[in-house]
């Protein structure tokens, strides 16, 4: 996932909450323009470990507006984020996309964003500090569909209220896609047959950080249930040890080239009965080992004022040359509560056996109108 703003990086540091002080949000619209605006202020953070880094108080803003233009399926934008310290640091990111509708179902995805941070000094236009994002694709459900992309990010750049997964790096790929549909009298609604592909690669020494290619197959009934296959192939390059435990006894897959291959299965029932199961399931080799995951998720609507939604996630990781083995697991459940039309309480319970505890999450909402809302957050 790679994200220009990302609202969780406000409030939290290594994992810990840091103290709001205030802040403000407005959404609306001025003429053809959409806008959005939020600006949060934080508290001086001091953390409790000898190697941790302390905060000043900050200040986390962000502007984003957008149009249409030429036609409704094609708008321009523009968006400006700003991370600004007591203490005199700055980070501060512009960015401008755009979808354009160029014929039919072919649209052209276009994003250029550049960072400017006390750092790096950074110079405006700099592709060091920049990412971009350049993406052709075919929006068919029928017949052919396809996607080629392109994406850049520099070593320098950094936007400290989005996230990034790596940096300095180009990526190329393509999703490639044919659909089928079924004839009236079928219970089957659609075939759809994938095949995609991605490469990550290092800007200056263009090493392969990462590759994968996969091929696949989903099914659409008319009811709205179905499953989906993929075949997978992976190609991963682990400059560090990667830990997936630090437990009593410590897992990890340790720096190295690694190529491996599994499978990949999701299965659901349709989504508009009052019972909605799905599974989602990970086979085959995993770095030097193997793996096996579940995840499971159900949901149930007791009428129009209720409805229970447990899941459960296993992962089961092992490592037979070298002895090593990880077992995770997730449960949870979620509850949703119409007490009214205006009024609703939402609540979940999390347990996770790698985290040895439980998270508890409960949310009232007031929506008098559309459009006002008053939430009351407790975790």
């Amino acid at each position: 996932m790679n994200t220009l703003f990302y609202s969780r990086q406000i409030g939290l540091h290594e994992g810990r909450a840091v103290p709001i002080l205030a802040g403000a949000r407005l959404v609306g619209r001025a003429g053809p323009w959409d806008i959005g605006f939020l600006d949060m202020q934080t508290q001086a953070y001091k953390t409790v470990e000898k190697d941790g880094t302390d905060l000043p108080s900050e200040n986390f803003g962000v502007f984003r507006m957008r149009r249409q233009v030429f036609n409704p399926n094609s708008y321009v934008g523009g968006i400006l984020t700003s991370r600004l310290g007591t203490d005199g640091t700055y980070n501060e990111v512009i960015g401008l996309d755009g979808i354009i509708k160029i014929f039919s179902n072919d649209y052209l995805d276009m994003k250029y964003a550049q960072s400017f941070d006390e750092k790096y000094k950074n110079k405006a236009f700099s592709l060091d500090a920049s990412r971009m994002w350049f993406d052709w694709q075919r929006r068919n459900e029928k017949g052919l569909g396809y996607d080629f992309f392109y994406s850049r990010a520099g070593e320098t750049y950094e936007p400290d209220m989005g996230f990034e997964s790596r940096n300095n790096y180009f990526m190329t790929g393509t999703k490639l896609k044919y659909g089928l549909i079924a004839g009236e009298n079928s219970k089957i609604s659609r075939h759809t047959f994938m095949m995609n592909g991605q490469i990550w690669k290092d800007n200056g020494t263009n090493d392969t950080q990462s590759a994968y290619a996969s091929a696949g197959y989903t099914l659409d009934l008319k009811s709205s249930s179905g499953f989906n296959i993929n075949i997978n192939h992976n190609y991963e390059f682990l400059a560090d040890t990667f830990y997936l435990s630090n437990d009593a006894v410590v897992t990890y897959v340790r720096p190295n080239s690694y190529s491996y291959n599994f499978a990949s299965i999701d299965v659901h029932t349709p989504y508009t009965t009052k019972l909605y199961c799905e599974i989602i399931s990970n086979f085959g080799q995993f770095y030097d080992g193997n793996q096996f995951t579940m995840n499971l998720f159900a949901s149930y609507k007791f009428g129009a004022f209720l409805s229970l939604s447990p899941s459960y996630e296993f992962d089961r990781i092992r490592f037979p040359s070298r002895n090593q083995s990880f077992n995770g697991q997730i449960a949870g459940i979620k509850a949703l509560v119409m007490l009214s039309n205006t009024l609703s309480v939402s609540a979940q319970v999390q347990y996770s056996n790698m985290a040895h505890g439980m998270v508890t999450n409960m949310r009232l909402r007031y929506n008098p109108k559309e459009g006002n809302d008053l939430y009351i957050v407790f975790n």
